[in-house]
């Protein structure tokens, strides 16, 4: 007998992966067809009815019979068939009435009064001839709208008994073959999926096909269920198919080629710019405009510098800024604070009532020590802010500085806390362009400007993900040689990684995934300990050809490249592993865990005592502490009529892939209202950033990026009002990350350029971010203006002009284009803020004593509060719609909205005097261009008074 060995017989059995495949996929579609005629059919007391049908009551037996009460309106959603044919309804249905009561009628809705029968009291079964519509959830409705009665000595209103129903149709080419086609589509997807991911493309394929049999046989078996658990959804396979075509062009990475004309990556950036700028015009079409910015995206991280591997950086934490990186780091910290604090008392010209109460409770926190709050019930948000705006309101009183001051500089702090967690994983040019990027961005600004924790958020992420790197990192490089020295610097890192993530679970509500953000790159660093820990040194060869006269920066280029071939050399985890090297890798692995136990145990350790507090809170106050979350989930949507889950999930991912580039948040107080959330040129160096890490996916640091990305979203992904730009705030410091990769892959273009444009290969991103650093030295000047082309001067020219006009959009957005809004005028308590600041500063004044008056309306109820917190206790009279309390003395002032009844008005001036007159208005109101407030005045020397009152 002939032994055939196991790779052997794989290989004979190999070609059997093609007709397998196509086997599923012929089942599918033959599935599809035996399938399509039977839309729906289902007993009152199917377990899964709640699926289907709405406006049904609970389910009731009579007999051997089991039915459903029906309430007015009510009817059956159909998912999976896209036909818009008609379709035969079978209903089996009553109508018990008691004596004196009319027969009850049901009428089909979508038809004119024809549509009208009665239902018979005695049970029947009602055969329909029926349209079903197509709604913007993907499913198919047929409803009915029947009369309805209310028995004697109960409260329930009841219409007719349903005890079947079902639904035929003869269904046309095109749905069958759009059905057919979505799910032969996914066991194809799946199978490129694990194909990317390193599987051998017969295990690839074999699972492919297993997947497509078993949805042929869900099919068969059920059209309804799958049809309600995997609704027909193109958009989602559509942008599964870019990032998978996106991330199998290896070989546009991979093939050295010609130098490219450096005019030619300017002309793309320029119409993938052009495109998101149209895009926010609302010029072109979404998937014009998209497709284009795509095309081009991808085509300049295709054409850019070549990186090895993310690995090739594993040296980054040995270095130090310098001078010049020092120098732009600062510049950067002094742009970020000048665009948080200018006009910091003006714009937002008012509060919101979240912020009132926010500082209300900051105030108590001040004058009352017995008051310590872990987490607030009644504004559903931890304590952390709180604590924080107390000091600056309690010592300074409340002004719209004191309650913004302390979310401003947070926000201002964020692109240092970005350039802290980047530098070591992806170099200093991405961790600087990055930096910049959040520094200047709108998003960011908006978040910053007013007293919201959710800003909090990215600071405190973003320090604990930059600790525990450099916990887990190369210690003898980061923390100085020595046995106990190495052990507590890792701990110090450690435990201070796992106090920034525990604070930042404090913050918001996003902040509950900072664990998982952090413990992903915590999970990267594990797994690159192996290649980080034994990179090699340059060969003897490459330290000869640096020349012992290299600078710094040139013997780090030599040192990563050495890295990055051994990296390279090394296959996949998921291809290639044989058991020797699989032991060897589980052995590295142990040690790495033994070394790093001290550290993980510290950083779990500071974890656990920080969000200990938080957590005992969950454990007593569950339904306080979740109902946040349960108020605002898409599945608790208010909509009677049942929605596949898939469907909803469809609508919020494609909410969110669009509102980079297509239309943002629409609350005015938290962005632009529908405005794209990225400038165009930070949207289109998003795009290039994203296509390279796909480029990249089997790099652990690129894989990371994007998982932190997708997990920022997810807040917003599974919550209403979607996009949201607060419940997404925790993507923005992975977006900005991805537009810092997309400025250095455009980067690489200029340093392998030169005025003969030879054949040359690319070279490594850090040796830009080294050729970066040296153009910035005055000395290395001359000589870069010799090697470098003309066009290459006017490429890096360019691309600094890119990072004004990136700095211009988004600060101009903010203070020239939003400032102007109505909505944004209207999404504040303007009216109350403004006067009440009017009053306290009148009230303060020095000089003769003036008595101030501000109608009682503004100060009375909750919003009220807006009022009385902004007086800060000044003592004011009150103008209740007929008299002044107190009476006015020789000096008064009277302060009133400009949009008052001109009645109450005219009652205001009689109580104030007879020689009352109107001193002030103020400036138009954007809805109806009335004032926004009228200040009324008598005595002498008034005017001057009321002249200082002004806030435009």
């Amino acid at each position: 007998m002939t032994h055939v060995s196991r790779p052997a017989l794989l290989r004979q059995v190999d070609w059997l992966r093609w007709p397998l495949f196509a086997l599923g996929l012929l089942a599918i579609c033959a599935s599809v067809i035996a399938a399509a005629p039977q839309l729906l059919a289902r007993n009152a007391d199917a377990a899964d009815a709640a699926r289907f049908f709405y406006g049904l009551g609970p389910l009731e037996q009579s007999g051997a019979t089991a039915f459903r009460w029906s309430a007015g309106d009510w009817g059956a959603a159909i998912f999976g068939a896209t036909s818009d044919g008609p379709a035969i309804v079978a209903l089996h249905a009553s109508a018990t009435r008691p004596p004196g009561v009319p027969e009850a009628q049901l009428r089909l809705n979508g038809t004119a009064a024809g549509g009208v029968f009665p239902i018979a009291r005695e049970p029947r079964i009602y055969h329909l001839l029926a349209k079903p519509a197509q709604d913007s959830h993907g499913r198919q409705r047929i409803g009915f709208t029947g009369t309805i009665f209310t028995p004697t000595g109960e409260s329930r209103r009841l219409g007719i008994t349903v005890s079947t129903f079902s639904m035929r149709q003869s269904p046309t080419t095109w749905p069958l073959f759009a059905r057919a086609a979505f799910l032969a589509a996914l066991p194809a997807a799946l199978a490129l999926t694990l194909r990317q991911i390193g599987l051998r493309i017969a295990l690839a394929m074999g699972i492919g096909a297993a997947g497509a049999l078993a949805l042929a046989l869900a099919q068969a078996h059920s059209p309804q269920t799958l049809g309600f658990l995997l609704p027909t959804s193109w958009p989602l396979l559509g942008g599964a198919a870019a990032c998978l075509l996106i991330a199998s062009a290896r070989n546009a990475l991979q093939t050295p080629r010609r130098a490219v004309q450096p005019v030619l990556p300017l002309i793309t950036l320029g119409v993938t710019s052009t495109a998101i700028t149209l895009l926010w015009m609302d010029a072109v079409p979404a998937w014009a405009g998209l497709g284009v910015a795509l095309l081009g995206g991808w085509r300049l991280a295709a054409g850019g510098a070549r990186p090895a591997t993310y690995r090739s950086s594993a040296l980054p934490e040995a270095e130090a800024p310098g001078y010049w990186g020092m120098l732009t780091l600062g510049a950067i910290l002094l742009v970020a604070l000048a665009a948080r604090l200018f006009r910091l008392n003006d714009q937002p010209l008012a509060l919101w009532r979240d912020e009132v109460y926010h500082a209300l409770l900051g105030l108590r926190i001040w004058q009352d020590a017995s008051f310590r709050p872990v987490y607030v019930a009644e504004v559903d948000l931890p304590a952390l802010l709180f604590y924080l705006i107390a000091a600056p309101i309690g010592l300074f009183g409340a002004d719209l500085w004191t309650l913004r001051i302390v979310p401003a500089l947070a926000g201002a702090l964020t692109p240092l806390a970005l350039h802290f967690a980047l530098r070591p994983l992806f170099g200093r040019t991405a961790a600087l362009a990055a930096a910049f990027a959040l520094a200047v961005s709108a998003w960011s600004l908006y978040m910053s400007r007013w007293t919201f924790p959710v800003i909090l958020d990215p600071l405190l992420t973003l320090l604990a993900i930059g600790c525990v790197w450099r916990a887990l990192g190369e210690g003898d490089k980061q923390l100085g040689a020595g046995g106990w020295g190495l052990r507590a610097g890792r701990i110090a890192w450690a435990a201070a990684g796992g106090m920034f993530t525990g604070l930042a679970m404090y913050t918001y509500h996003t902040g509950r995934i900072a664990p998982l953000i952090v413990g992903l790159f915590a999970l990267v660093r594990v797994g690159e300990w192996q290649n980080t820990h034994d990179a090699p040194r340059a060969t003897p060869g490459e330290a000869f050809a640096a020349g012992e006269q290299a600078t710094p920066g040139q013997a780090i280029a030599v040192r990563r490249a050495a890295a990055a071939r051994s990296v390279e050399a090394n296959a996949s985890p998921l291809r290639g592993v044989t058991p020797r090297n699989s032991q060897s890798a589980i052995r590295n692995l142990q040690s790495a865990l033994r070394t790093l136990a001290w550290p993980l145990l510290a950083a779990l350790l500071a974890f656990g005592l920080i969000t200990a507090p938080l957590g005992y809170y969950a454990l007593t106050n569950q339904q306080d502490f979740t109902k946040r979350f349960e108020r605002v989930s898409i599945f608790n949507s208010p909509d009677a009529v049942p929605i596949a889950p898939l469907g909803v999930l469809e609508q919020q991912v494609q909410a969110h892939a669009l509102m980079w580039h297509v239309r943002g948040d629409q609350n005015p107080r938290h962005y632009a209202a529908f405005r794209p959330m990225l400038d165009p040129f930070s949207g289109a160096l998003l795009l290039v950033g994203l296509a390279t890490c796909l480029l990249k996916r089997r790099d652990l640091r690129a894989a990371a990026l994007l998982l932190w990305l997708g997990l920022g979203l997810l807040p917003g992904v599974f919550s209403d009002a979607a996009p949201h730009a607060m419940r997404t705030i925790a993507a923005l410091a992975p977006a900005c990350a991805l537009v810092g990769i997309g400025f250095e892959t455009l980067l690489g273009y200029y340093f392998t350029s030169n005025h003969q444009h030879t054949k040359t290969p690319r070279t490594d991103w850090n040796q830009a971010t080294v050729g970066t650093y040296q153009l910035l030295k005055p000395w290395r000047l001359g000589a870069l203006v010799v090697k470098e082309s003309p066009q290459a001067w006017r490429g890096r020219a360019t691309l600094a002009a890119l990072l004004v006009a990136m700095a211009a959009w988004n600060i101009g957005l903010y203070f020239r284009v939003t400032g102007d809004l109505a909505e944004f005028y209207s999404s504040f308590e303007t009216q109350r803020s403004v006067l009440a600041r009017a009053a306290h500063r009148a009230s303060a004044a020095p000089g003769e004593e003036t008595q101030i008056y501000l109608w009682r309306v503004l100060a009375e109820g909750r919003v009220g509060q807006t009022t009385t917190l902004l007086l800060n206790d000044a003592p004011v009279g009150w103008f209740d719609g007929a008299a002044l309390s107190p009476a006015p003395g020789e000096r008064a002032l009277l302060l009133l909205p400009g949009d008052i009844d001109p009645a109450l008005a005219a009652a205001g001036i009689q109580a104030l005097g007879p020689d009352a007159r109107l001193l002030r208005s103020g400036p138009p109101i954007p809805q109806d261009g009335r004032p926004l407030y009228l200040v009324y005045g008598r005595g002498p020397g008034i005017e001057a008074q009321a002249a200082a009152l002004v806030f435009e």
